[in-house]
């Protein structure tokens, strides 16, 4: 075999990975076969930039194609020639992959550390998109773990970066990312709003990836409001689209909402074939969120066909998934449903175990800092509808409450140093009657007790305590206070006019 040019196979490298970046998105299958010419030529150029890129790009598109363990050998390798080299940039950029495919194989407290490895990386370097990436993986994995408070600060932060940049791709993963949060919050109509704007901006960047997600999340929003037959059709597009893209995972999520839909449709034989379907296939590529979803939902079906014991058998192998890679949104369904089924057999005490561990996920999950959450996005997010020019982090929001409790804080204390003051100066006059009046009982009581004279120190005391009464009356009553000058800028509450 004749010896190639070493510039014919520089070229022939470059020209590979060039291809591989544009099919990357919509062929991962095409990018791969790129990715794996320009490694071949590689070889011959031996240039340590070259031969990252070759095999960053092929272990995206082995991820993408849900090959996991392939594409973490590639992985490993491209951490392996950054590091060696000294290349930052790159390094990040193979770290936060990593992260990547510890998502998809559902390790997302692993995943979560490579992430935030990487996003350090990108912000001493300044790199704007690796940041923006960063954000939005944190903000996935945050929602699989069930922390919707991290989601929402992870994705405000990723749009605020995303419009600097005007990078149409990354705007549109935001606003997608946003409208899950909004359908976390049951707020379905503004989350149908952000879904819909991010499939129009897919289509206008022709990125069939993208718009593979919003229409499968515009499918699920359909769905909850009883759209059934608009819930199918945008099921199927993005059905034809993961198929297009080969999107093992991506074909798994929409065949498990095709089966909840014909679930709800009460076609049971139907969603029956989709769920043990997703089932093998998860099975076999070891996707274990989706293998989750799949027998549970299929476990419904037992159950509404009378199979209780396989109904609970299958719940408690999905528990035990879920209790592995820590999905707690799942957790908190199979626990409801292990209690509603051990009821119906009677088995009271595992009705009640489990009954109990739905209520304490449940409450670890939705805190007063997720509904608080919730609110700050729903004020920042109004100024979204005008371009999203205007909008706030949520550390924004932060402020604004804290600024808020201290005011509140510096009102109450000011409310009480007032009323004091008010005390002080009502009581205090009366309070020095009554003592004088008590001197002079006492001089009375020395000196024989003449009765005018006890009658009218008594009268005057009497006259005393009434007026403290009144003054206590009035601020017990107090409901809407007025204030008026003391003295300087002391401040005392008027009482009566």
């Amino acid at each position: 075999m004749p010896k190639i040019p070493q510039n014919y196979a520089l070229e022939e490298c470059k020209k590979n990975i060039d291809f591989a970046e544009e099919e990357l998105r919509n062929s991962p299958k095409k990018c791969l076969e790129f990715s794996k010419k320009a490694l071949e030529f590689e070889e011959i150029t031996n240039f340590p930039k070259l031969h990252f890129n070759a095999l960053h790009k092929t272990s995206i598109a082995l991820a993408r194609l849900t090959e996991l363990e392939e594409s973490l050998k590639y992985n490993l390798a491209s951490i392996s020639v950054a590091s060696e080299n000294k290349m930052k940039l790159e390094l990040g950029k193979a770290i936060f992959q990593k992260g990547v495919i510890n998502s998809v194989s559902a390790k997302y407290h692993t995943a979560l550390e490579n992430h935030f490895k990487a996003y350090k990386i990108f912000k001493r370097l300044n790199y704007s998109q690796g940041i923006s990436k960063c954000l939005h993986a944190i903000g996935k994995c945050y929602y699989d773990l069930g922390n919707f408070d991290g989601t929402m600060k992870a994705n405000f932060k990723a749009l605020e970066l995303n419009e600097k940049l005007g990078d149409k791709f990354l705007i549109a993963s935001s606003l997608n990312n946003i409208g899950i949060s909004y359908f976390q919050a049951d707020n379905f109509e503004r989350a149908l709003d952000f879904f819909q704007r991010t499939r129009k901006m897919a289509r206008d960047i022709s990125d069939i990836f993208l718009e593979s997600f919003a229409s499968n999340n515009i499918g699920v929003i359909f769905r909850h409001q009883e759209k059934f037959q608009e819930s199918i059709d945008c099921f199927e597009t993005a059905l034809k689209l993961k198929i297009q893209l080969n999107d093992q995972r991506g074909i798994s999520h929409t065949l498990i909402n095709l089966g909840e839909i014909y679930s709800q449709l009460g076609n049971l034989a139907k969603a029956r074939n989709y769920f043990e379907n997703v089932i093998q296939v998860t099975r076999e590529t070891n996707t274990k969120y989706e293998l989750v979803r799949a027998i549970r939902d299929l476990t419904e079906i037992n159950e509404k066909e009378g199979n209780l014991t396989q109904a609970i058998n299958g719940l408690k192998e999905a528990m035990e998934i879920a209790v592995e890679i820590d999905v707690k949104p799942e957790l908190i369904e199979i626990y409801k449903s292990l209690s509603n089924l051990f009821y119906k057999t009677k088995d009271y005490e595992k009705a009640f175990i489990f009954q109990k561990k739905f209520a304490d996920l449940r409450e670890i999950i939705f805190t007063n800092d997720k509904e608080k959450s919730i609110a700050g996005m729903q004020a920042k997010f109004e100024t979204e509808l005008y371009r999203l020019k205007n909008i706030e982090l949520v550390n924004m929001n932060e402020k604004l409450v804290s600024t808020q409790n201290k005011l509140v804080d510096a009102e109450r204390k000011s409310m009480y140093l007032a009323t004091v003051v008010t005390a002080n100066h009502e009581i205090s006059q009366p309070l020095t009657v009554l003592l004088g009046n008590v001197g002079l009982l006492q001089s009375e009581i020395e000196s024989n007790l003449n009765p005018q004279r006890l009658e009218k120190i008594a009268f005057s005391m009497r006259k005393s305590i009434d007026r403290i009464s009144d003054v206590l009356q009035s601020l017990n009553e107090l409901e809407d206070p007025n204030f008026t000058n003391y003295i300087d800028e002391v401040k005392m509450v008027k009482i009566r006019e």
